[in-house]
């Protein structure tokens, strides 16, 4: 009886070992609405910042980055623009949903930025 018992001890703490929750996740950088030039500065997966120049055809077009990060992971997009005829949007989306975002629309005088720490799961 006592070896039947610490059989199923053995189990239940080998099952319990094997379920790790998987903590990776799914960011996009994504910016749109924009008719004209503009500048956006990101934080890649390797925590470094990347500065790019962008000339969307259209407000249709979209700029997006996407990696996979961790819970408690840091994320950052900023972006830019002259053009006062001009809109922009700047989301960070978290597992498809938006987890933060800010618009901006003819005013080109300030930097758009989203930025956090990516939820963790319970």
């Amino acid at each position: 009886m006592k070896i039947f018992q610490i059989l199923i001890v053995l189990v239940l703490v080998f099952l319990a070992s094997s379920c790790e929750k998987d903590t990776s996740r799914e960011v996009i950088y994504r910016i749109d609405l924009s008719v004209s030039t503009f500048n956006v500065r990101y934080l890649d997966e390797t925590g470094a910042i990347i500065s790019e120049k962008v000339t969307p055809q259209s407000a249709e077009d979209e700029w997006i980055y996407s990696f996979t990060s961790e819970d408690g992971g840091i994320v950052f997009v900023s972006a830019d623009y002259k053009d006062p005829e001009s809109d922009l949007r700047v989301q960070i989306l978290v597992d498809e949903k938006v987890y933060k975002q800010a618009l901006s629309k003819n005013d080109t005088n300030l930097f758009i930025t989203v930025s956090g720490v990516i939820p963790f799961r319970e």
